[in-house]
């Protein structure tokens, strides 16, 4: 090996590299729900705008919490899944 190349970093020690044995079985379903919360959010910044605030207030605040209950749901399946994986 030269001695200016850098030594390679074994994969078990690499910063976010879990693979596909360490995934959760909810995985997928938290990604699912973390793209429908981004659309969501979007969404509620779209409609900040573009509705005037003392008409468009109930369809800003409904569209806020229904995305920060999707973040929620999210959230929960990733706690329960690591607090079962530690015990």
């Amino acid at each position: 090996m030269d001695k200016h190349s850098p030594t390679p970093i074994p994969p078990s020690l690499q910063r976010g590299n879990k693979g596909p044995k360490e995934r959760d079985k909810y995985f997928k379903i938290r990604n699912i729900l973390n793209i429908i919360f981004i659309v969501l959010v979007l969404v509620t910044i779209g409609l900040y705008f573009i509705f005037p605030l003392p008409d468009g207030l109930p369809l800003f605040f409904s569209s806020c919490l229904v995305a920060i209950m999707v973040k929620a749901v999210e959230l929960y399946l990733r706690v329960s899944v690591s607090k079962f994986r530690k015990s």
